[in-house]
């Protein structure tokens, strides 16, 4: 592989099985996209999932806190779930959190 190319998931899946630090040193290496390594945005569940086990509290704490059920902080966290506007804006009050750093 040219180092100038990306790699893309399913390259990264064929790496060799090494310890997991050392498959991201390759991957990173192979990044040529940007002349740094290669760093992922948060997704809006990571968000919520930092926020709420900064203050913590459970996720049960959190939704009832929201108005919310806790199945949904749990599906918010796991991203297995599109967020409604209501949604965010109950998580953002519980949490303490501008609504553009869940949107972002």
């Amino acid at each position: 592989m040219i180092a100038s190319e990306a790699l893309s998931t399913r390259q990264f899946r064929k790496l060799p099985r090494t310890p997991s630090n050392q498959r991201k040193e390759v991957a990173l290496q192979h990044d040529a996209t940007v002349d740094r390594p290669l760093q992922r945005e948060l997704t809006r569940g990571q968000r919520v999932r930092i926020a709420r086990i900064e203050r913590g509290w459970t996720q049960r704490e959190l939704a009832i806190k929201a108005g919310l059920l806790k199945r949904t902080i749990s599906l918010v966290e796991q991203d297995h779930t599109a967020l409604r506007d209501r949604t965010i804006f109950k998580l953002c009050l519980a949490l303490d959190l501008n609504v553009e750093d869940l949107v972002v």
